[in-house]
């Protein structure tokens, strides 16, 4: 998709302050929220509330009169439920008290109600984009007035290491552009999606540090019937996925599978689809399987956690949540099931290179994991992560139709019968799942990385992603 803002903010960043006159021409303009956030910026506290009888010794104060609010936001980490119990004891006044003036702390919580955690988000995607700029601006002229100051040699004689300054400010200005490329990338995201209509989208995860932290709900998780959390495969994060002026390739198919279950579910149901890229994925199969990586422990345990945020946030406790892993996330999502403690309804896996867990009844109950292999899907047999393979017969899941998708990627493709199974799933129509017989080819395992890696270069799928 086309988009206006390929020229205004995909470009290079400035290497000095840009002339005034010069306006970013993105559909919905940075201006309004840049000067919305640079005003956020500025504010350093909250008001300083007043109390009628500060000064007046309690036992002559009316009893009608209420206590000062000393609340204070919990920290990060705090269990979910905790923060949901404390969150709902708040009044409307305190709440929008602590989402005007600390802003980044609320977005570190997890537990939060999914409209106030989607103005919180939002927010702090405007600030940290008014925030990182101003400091890229800056940079360069620090970086000038050092080089200027600096004596021949590496230190003056008052003993500063110039060098040494020049190069930690060029390492923040390269920080910064990641992460300034990040939040202008899910800015755009949400834009887009506001823009196009037949879902709200609530954005429940930012964080722009390192490869980024991105989820977005397509419907309102709290107040939904059915709940689908996806999760994709390697190089899918937010980093890594198609640059700013084109909407995500995850959350295209997480919009189809949205619309599908809208389609296949019960008259009258809400549905919500949260599309989860929460973790660093890696770049390929070769690199998520190495030990030192090790991501697929780090990013099970933070969607363990963040799923469990979204079940103490509804107000639906009655709700079914399924987790859809695809490729690399199929074996992310069986991690945190397996080894992490998640309990989900239904577990689906597409274009799975392998699961943690010898059968299926370590990932779920009897007759709610649910796996498939499209034709031409050549990730599938080779069971490079684990030698768990979950649409082998032996290993106990239920496997059904992918008729119409081909290849690796084309599981939620529009007209799939994968697609149409997985909302049947997702909306609780298990009995409507058009099934398939098992695999016969048994599980299938690879030594070393060696062989894994010499097995991944000459497969198909590395050959389309190099």
């Amino acid at each position: 998709m086309s988009n206006p803002a390929i020229g205004a903010i995909g470009g290079a960043l400035p290497s000095s302050r840009p002339d005034s006159s010069v306006a970013l021409s993105h559909q919905v303009s940075f201006d309004a929220a840049l000067d919305e956030a640079r005003t956020s910026v500025s504010k350093t506290s909250a008001p300083k509330k007043t109390f009628a009888y500060a000064n007046t010794p309690i036992h002559q104060r009316p009893i009608s009169e209420p206590e000062p609010d000393h609340t204070t936001v919990l920290p990060e980490g705090s269990d979910p439920s905790v923060v949901s119990s404390w969150w709902g004891t708040l009044s409307t006044e305190t709440r929008q008290d602590l989402i005007a003036n600390h802003t980044d702390e609320l977005g570190k919580l997890r537990g939060l109600p999914a409209e106030d955690i989607d103005k919180i988000n939002r927010k702090r995607v405007n600030l940290d984009i008014a925030r990182d700029q101003e400091r890229l601006w800056e940079i360069p002229n620090e970086i000038q007035a050092l080089k200027n100051a600096m004596p021949s040699g590496e230190a003056g004689r008052d003993g500063v290491n110039y060098q040494e300054k020049i190069r930690a400010l060029k390492d923040e200005q390269s920080r910064l552009r990641g992460e300034l490329s990040i939040a202008k990338k899910i800015h755009i995201q949400m834009e887009m999606l506001d823009s196009q209509g037949g879902s709200e989208a609530y954005l429940l995860t930012y964080d722009p540090a390192d490869d980024g932290r991105f989820a977005v709900a397509l419907g309102n998780p709290d107040t939904a019937h059915n709940i689908g959390v996806l999760v994709p495969g390697v190089s899918h994060d937010a980093k890594k996925e198609d640059g700013i002026g084109s909407q995500f390739p995850t959350v295209t198919q997480g919009l189809s599978l949205f619309h599908q279950m809208n389609f296949e579910g019960q008259p009258n149901a809400k549905n919500s689809i949260i599309v989860w890229m929460g973790a660093d994925m890696p770049d390929n199969i070769p690199a998520g399987i190495n030990g030192t990586y090790g991501d697929s422990r780090h990013g099970a345990q933070a969607l363990k956690e963040d799923v469990t945020g979204y079940e103490v946030a509804r107000t639906n406790p009655h709700s079914h949540i399924t987790l859809i892993g695809h490729s690399y996330g199929s074996y992310m999502a069986s991690v945190a099931i397996h080894e992490n403690g998640l309990r989900v309804d239904d577990l689906v896996v597409v274009g799975s290179p392998g699961v943690d867990g010898t059968n299926a009844t370590e990932l779920g109950s009897q007759g709610h994991v649910w796996a498939a292999r499209a034709k031409g899907d050549d990730v599938v047999p080779q069971g490079w992560l684990a030698d768990s393979e979950p649409t082998d017969r032996n290993f106990g899941a239920i496997t059904f139709s992918t008729e119409g998708a081909e290849g690796h990627g084309a599981y939620l493709d529009n007209g799939t019968q994968s697609l149409v199974n997985i909302a049947r799933i997702s909306t609780g129509k298990t009995g409507d799942v058009v099934t398939r017989v098992p695999d016969e080819y048994g599980t299938i395992f690879f030594k070393d990385n060696a062989d894994i890696t010499r097995q991944w270069k000459t497969s198909q799928v590395f050959q389309v992603l190099k």
